[in-house]
Parts: structure tokens; C-alpha cells; sequence
């Protein structure tokens, strides 16, 4: 539509200046214009195309290499997350220890007391026993005692010293006891101080490769967004090189097309017959004006006919113009494939609608009464007027 679209427009203004005496110049086929352009987008769009698959190729191993490390932190923390309860257990059982240890040191201590008390008791028991013998014994009543009052009384002493040595046994051994569990709790202590240390390093090191995680899933997130980007935009690519290659392709085969068109049309050189059957009163290219007597330059022939005659297609086409241009009243083109126009001009009445499919022979309009029975009729090729005395039928 658009290699047609240029070409009205130059046949348009053909007509504009069919007295003008330089004929307008040939042009390149559009075709050839339209599949260098697609080419060359397409050239264009697939390197960019290469671009973005490298680009993403980059972007999916550096995804990849930051879901292994994420992997790798994710196994890290899961270690250190078990070290951690590890830890936290044994800092409650020792914690469960000490506090036990505590209870036992508590209960010793005061059992050490109380031996040292009792024992302090006998030893004052014992004490006043002594003071009150040494004073008998320098008694004349302790010489006219009973020897079984004596007995018991030496026995009773025995007894209290005994008591005395149990107590401070006892005391002793409590002692050994409260040594052995402040040793236990000063370790249990240092354990439990090493083990906090250790719960604190821990956390620390938790929160070191929290921070790396959540820094490696940020990275891999934006990535991963990246990648979504240049695979939108990969696709899109993709689809325009395929919209492009399509264009590219119902070119050429317009293209071949208009070609066969244009081949088919030239074969019939000499062979088109008559728009309207008339007498040509004005030829193409130069003629001499009978009012001003001087030499015009024409695009197209004029045939004066019958008044009303009907004017016909020279070949099948698609009618491409269909209303008032100008000096040229009612003007009628049609295009026949391969850059060949024919132009209706002068008509009284359009008998076609634009866009229309029309074969040879198809009325397209019709010619008025007399002073307005002359049909200008032009055969264009790429532009290019021709003589269309060399077209039609002898």
C-alpha cells in the first residue's frame, strides 16, 4: 500500500504537469527499497538479538553462582544454628549444674557448722568436766568416792572426748567436701563463661551470614529480574525479526508479483483493446496548440467519442483513484501490478468506487454530451508516461 500510495502520487502530479516540457525521471523499485530496509532491520535486530542472549547467558550464570552461594550460606547457617543449640544445651545443663552445686555447697557449709558448733559444744562440755576432776582430784572427796562413781564418771569423759573427735571429723570431712564443690563450681564457672563467649561468637556468626544471605537472595533477586527483562525483551526481538522476515517475504512475493504482473501487461503490448472507441485528437508528447500556436508537452492521449459512450478497463487491476482532480474533471487510475497505471480522465460520470477489483472490459465511466465527449486516457510504467498508441490494438 505504501509502494502504491508513492506511486499515485507521482502519477497525480504526471497529470499536473502534462504541459511542463522535461518528463519526470525513472525511480528504483520500491520493492527492492522495502526488502533492502527489512534486510537490513533484520541484520540490525538479530545483532541485538545475539547482544541480549549473550547478556543473558552472563545473567544466568552469575544467578547461578549466587544460588550456590546462597546454598552454601543456607548450609553454613544450618551448622551454626545447630552448634548454637549445641551450645545453648550445655549452657543449661551446667547452669542446672551450678545451681545445683550451690545447693550442695549451701548444705555442706552448714553442715560443716554445725559439726564445728557440736564439736565446740563437747569441747566446753568436756572442758567444765576437766575443771570440775582437776578440782576433785585435790579434794579429800574425790579419794572417798565410789570406784563405781569414779568409773562412770572416767567413762563419761571418754565419751564427750570421743563426741569431740566425731565432730571434728565430721567437720573436717565437710570441709574436703566444701573444697571439692567450690573447685566444681569455680570450674563449672569458667565453663559456663567459655560456653557464653562461645553462644556469643556464635550469634555473631549468625548474624554475619544472615547478612551475607540476605545480601547474596538480594543479588539473586535482581538478577532474576534482569533476566525477566532481557528474555521480555529477547522475545519481543524474537517477534519483531519474525514480523520483519514475514514483511520481508510478502515483499519479495509481491515483488514477483508485480513482476509477473509487469510481464504479463508488456506481453500484451500492442494487444489492449480501446478504452472507447473514438478519434485520437490530441497524440502523446508533443503537440502543437491551436489558439497560441506553440508546442505543449502531453503524458496521455485524447479520444473524442460518442456522447455517453462508456469507457472500459484496458486490463484487469484494482482501482486506486476514483474522483474529481482538477482540470481533469472525473479522473479514474487503475493499477494492473508491476508499477503500471492506467488513468480515465475527463469522464462525465465515475461508474467505479476506489478499491475496487476490476478485469478488462469493466465500464469504469462514462463520457458527457457534446464539447464534453473527450477522454484522456495515459498508460504510466513506473512512473513514467508512455505512448499509448504504442499499447493499444492497431
Amino acid at each position: 500500500m505504501e509502494k502504491k500510495n508513492k506511486q499515485i502520487c507521482r502519477i497525480v502530479l504526471g497529470i499536473l504537469i502534462t504541459f511542463v516540457v522535461t518528463a519526470m525521471p525513472a525511480v528504483a523499485s520500491e520493492y527492492d527499497k522495502l526488502l533492502k530496509k527489512y534486510k537490513k532491520e533484520i541484520t540490525t535486530k538479530k545483532s541485538s538479538l545475539e547482544e541480549i542472549e549473550k547478556q543473558l547467558g552472563q545473567k544466568k550464570s552469575e544467578k547461578l553462582k549466587y544460588e550456590r552461594e546462597e546454598q552454601l550460606i543456607r548450609k553454613e547457617l544450618a551448622r551454626i544454628e545447630r552448634e548454637t543449640s549445641k551450645i545453648n544445651n550445655e549452657i543449661t545443663k551446667i547452669q542446672k549444674e551450678i545451681r545445683s552445686t550451690k545447693k550442695k555447697l549451701a548444705n555442706t557449709e552448714k553442715e560443716m557448722n554445725l559439726a564445728k558448733m557440736e564439736a565446740g559444744q563437747w569441747k566446753n562440755v568436756l572442758k567444765k568436766e576437766l575443771d570440775r576432776i582437776y578440782k576433785d582430784y585435790y579434794s579429800v572427796d574425790f579419794y572417798m568416792q565410789d570406784v563405781w562413781v569414779k568409773s562412770m564418771s572416767l567413762y563419761a569423759l571418754k565419751v564427750k572426748t570421743r563426741q569431740i573427735g566425731l565432730a571434728s571429723d565430721r567437720e573436717n570431712y565437710a570441709k574436703g567436701v566444701f573444697q571439692k564443690y567450690t573447685k566444681i563450681q569455680e570450674d563449672l564457672d569458667e565453663l559456663n563463661k567459655d560456653l557464653i563467649q562461645k553462644q556469643s561468637q556464635q550469634e555473631a556468626m549468625k548474624k554475619d551470614k544472615a547478612e551475607l544471605y540476605k545480601t547474596a537472595r538480594g543479588i539473586r533477586i535482581s538478577v532474576e529480574e534482569e533476566i525477566k527483562k532481557l528474555n521480555e525483551t529477547s522475545l519481543e526481538l524474537k517477534q519483531f525479526i519474525e514480523s520483519l522476515e514475514k514483511r520481508k517475504d510478502e515483499t519479495a512475493q509481491q515483488k514477483q508479483q508485480e513482476e509477473y504482473a509487469k510481464k504479463s501487461f508488456i506481453e500484451k503490448k500492442k494487444s489492449f483493446k480501446w478504452p472507447v472507441s473514438g478519434k485520437v485528437i490530441t497524440k502523446y508528447g508533443k503537440n502543437k496548440h491551436a489558439e497560441f500556436d506553440t508546442y505543449v508537452i502531453s503524458n496521455g492521449i485524447k479520444i473524442q467519442a460518442q456522447t455517453g459512450a462508456q469507457i472500459t478497463a484496458i486490463d484487469k487491476g484494482e482501482v486506486v483513484y476514483a474522483k474529481t482532480f482538477r482540470s481533469y474533471g472525473n479522473t479514474v487510475i487503475v493499477d494492473h501490478g508491476g508499477g503500471i497505471y492506467s488513468i480515465y480522465g475527463q469522464l462525465n460520470e465515475i461508474l467505479v468506487d476506489n478499491d475496487a477489483q476490476i478485469k478488462s472490459g469493466d465500464v469504469v465511466g462514462k463520457l458527457g454530451k457534446s464539447g464534453n465527449n473527450t477522454l484522456y486516457f495515459e498508460i504510466s510504467v513506473n512512473g513514467q508516461p508512455q505512448d499509448p498508441l504504442e499499447w493499444l490494438q492497431k
